[in-house]
């Protein structure tokens, strides 16, 4: 597992000593498409969830891409 991913939510079960997230996969998309999920779906079930400013996201490394998707 890469250690480049950071965390500093040191109460969750995946967080690791200096601020490493330990889990295997994460999520990232924006809070209005997270504020749907339920505990039956899948993160594979979601649609692309874009965003223009990274105050629409849960992800505070968010920078928008420039040009065509």
């Amino acid at each position: 597992m890469p250690e480049n991913v950071s965390c500093t939510v040191n109460t969750c079960v995946y967080w690791k000593e200096k601020n490493i997230c330990g889990a295997e996969k994460i999520l990232i998309a924006i809070d209005e498409a997270l504020s749907r999920i339920d505990g039956s779906m899948e993160i594979a079930e979601l649609d692309a969830t874009p965003a223009t400013r990274s105050a629409q996201t849960s992800c505070k490394t968010f920078r928008p891409r420039t040009g065509s998707h």
